[in-house]
């Protein structure tokens, strides 16, 4: 019964908005010509360290694709392209006074003249910190977050902070201060959530690596639905601080900061910089020692994966076996059979410590309302019960039996969402499909999103691949595998020079 109430409202929903997005207007994202926009930024660093380019020039060049990409993807909440050209020019005195040892650039500004945008969420010092609450719309932060200093430290030269939902929860990027961001590859199309600003502006060329954040699949699901990459740390590798954001919430457990770029090869550098040197670069592991699992798809949740997904697994797996001779093996069920009960139990846990918030605040205000409010709490905790004792019990069985399989040689393969994306505004009505993603963040694993193509309407479509805690190196270096077997990122416009996607 369940399942046909689902599946009715999923075909109720779909036809719906497709219906009303025939109402949505869109506008074809400009066409660039540009080199340095079409280049990784441990290529530009390179070029920029060797006299071969200008930061200035490089900064320049997004900050006009900036200028010439929001007004139709609308993913800026606050900008510094006066400052951050200044702070090019600095750079570029520098470096021709030949006032910087460059034997030691390299290791210790491996960023530098590099531009990059921040995710709203993130204090950048004398830019807006509204972290999407309208309430907060005018309020500038006094200092910057740890991971932006990191980058600062590196060289890198913040151009943009980005839009996000309100306190960086909900699957769409929309709040009341700027609006909904768009998907530069159909604006009718969502871009996910909550570092939606980001994968827009990455993946419409408009900057080229972005800092971000992950909690149930913020930088996985945006990079899937752009056509870029993005990696989520397991927690605990980059050092991160107090959100407040995330109050009376289990989010603030999940919380992990991460990266997304256009390339590949960006994450090493970008995981070199947050991790303070603590990485090893991928390409010092040899793919044909990995053991590749795989999953096309979770018996025990009620939505399907599409089958252009399922194909695409099935092509990686493959590619992996006959290129690299790996050893493939399906992932038994048996090995994520508590997968369901964790994922409900902390779903349950989350839905109770919020309503208790909501119960305080309202007791505060109308002690009648609070009280039904009180009631109301009693009866969700007897609807949804949590075991707490039981649920650390089968929580820490559940790792250490994927830990065992997964080790520091193997990893999994499989959706980073359910299905291909979705209408902008249906995200409430999409919330369930974060379970591959989630439950990786509930288990504190290692994850990496890989664009794979384009499905028949054109939109991307991306994987997940997984590796055991502390295991980024691994998983990055099979993305880097998988990018040169499927390509990753196509551009979301024409361009006469580049590849285009199909």
């Amino acid at each position: 019964m369940l399942i046909n109430l689902n599946f009715c409202s999923d075909i109720f929903t779909r036809l719906y908005y497709y219906f009303i997005s025939r109402f949505y207007k869109t506008k074809e994202i400009p066409s660039v010509d540009d080199v340095i926009i079409f280049s990784s930024a441990t290529v530009l660093a390179e070029k920029i360290r060797t006299k071969q380019l200008t930061s200035e020039r490089v900064v320049s060049a997004f900050i006009e694709r900036c200028r010439q990409v929001n007004p139709i993807v609308n993913a800026i909440i606050d900008e510094r392209f006066d400052d951050a050209l200044k702070d090019a020019r600095y750079v570029d005195s520098l470096i021709q006074r030949d006032e910087i040892n460059f034997s030691e650039l390299k290791t210790k500004k491996p960023l530098f003249g590099i531009p990059v945008t921040i995710k709203g969420s993130y204090k950048v010092k004398g830019m807006k910190f509204t972290i999407g609450i309208k309430a907060f719309a005018e309020r500038k932060s006094q200092c910057n977050s740890l991971a932006v200093d990191l980058l600062i430290n590196a060289g890198a030269i913040p151009i943009a902070l980005t839009n996000i939902p309100p306190a960086c929860r909900g699957l769409e990027t929309v709040n009341d201060i700027i609006g909904q961001t768009l998907n530069p590859y159909n604006q009718k199309k969502s871009i996910g959530g909550s570092s939606g600003g980001e994968a827009a502006l990455i993946s419409s060329g408009a900057s080229i690596i972005g800092l971000a954040s992950d909690s149930l699949g913020s930088i996985r699901i945006p990079s899937s639905f752009a056509n870029i990459y993005g990696h989520k740390p397991s927690k605990g590798t980059i050092v991160t601080e107090d959100l407040r954001m995330f109050a009376n919430s289990k989010l603030v457990d999940l919380f992990t900061v991460g990266p997304m770029c256009r390339y590949a090869e960006d994450l090493d550098l970008l995981m070199n910089v947050l991790t303070e040197g603590r990485y090893s670069p991928s390409n010092l592991i040899d793919v044909k020692s990995i053991k590749i699992y795989y999953l096309e798809e979770f018996k025990n949740v009620v939505y399907r994966v599409c089958p252009e997904i399922k194909e695409k697994i099935s092509s990686a797996v493959k590619y992996f076996h006959e290129t690299y001779n790996c050893e493939i093996e399906q992932l038994d069920t048996e090995d994520i059979n508590n997968f369901h009960y964790i994922f409900k139990s902390w779903s349950y846990t989350e839905l109770q410590i919020m309503f208790s918030g909501l119960c305080k605040k309202l007791e505060k205000t109308n002690i009648i309302v609070g009280t039904i409010a009180k009631i109301c709490q009693i009866i969700m905790n007897l609807v949804l019960p949590v075991n707490e004792k039981e649920y650390c019990t089968i929580k820490s069985e559940q790792i250490e039996k994927l830990k065992r399989k997964l080790s520091t040689n193997a990893v999994l393969i499989l959706p980073t969402y359910q299905e291909t994306v979705f209408y902008k505004n249906q995200g409430f009505f999409k919330m369930s499909r974060i379970y591959y993603c989630a439950i990786f963040s509930i288990l504190n694993f290692t994850a990496t999103t890989v664009p794979v193509g384009f499905d028949a309407q054109k939109m991307p479509l991306g994987l997940q691949v997984i590796g055991a805690p502390g295991q980024d190196q691994l998983c990055i270096a099979v993305t880097r595998a998988l990018h040169k077997y499927f390509g990753g990122w196509k551009p979301p416009f024409s361009n006469t020079k580049y590849s285009h996607r199909p």
